[in-house]
């Protein structure tokens, strides 16, 4: 599955999301969420996720374990800058 996640259309505290995208991680398909402005059916055990935040995009491709790793230390820990914890 391929998802694209716009946090800078939100306006939750980092803790507040990645709470939300721990759930998410844990259960991609039929989650609709606000940020979520992209999601398509790859048929991929894998899922490559782009996230939009601070004027930065990364992408990461997580397999069952990455994702269940996210969903404990938060997607955050997945990417190379330290993202805003409260959205202006």
């Amino acid at each position: 599955m391929k998802v694209t996640i716009n946090r800078n259309i939100c306006g939750a505290s980092l803790n507040a999301c990645e709470h939300c995208f721990s759930f998410f991680a844990q259960h991609p398909e039929g989650v609709d969420r606000y940020c979520i402005v992209d999601q398509v059916d790859d048929h991929s055990d894998l899922l490559t996720l782009t996230l939009l935040t601070d004027n930065q995009e990364r992408t990461v491709v997580l397999d069952d374990k990455a994702r269940e790793a996210v969903a404990l230390d938060g997607w955050s820990s997945l990417v190379d800058f330290v993202p805003k914890f409260y959205r202006a």
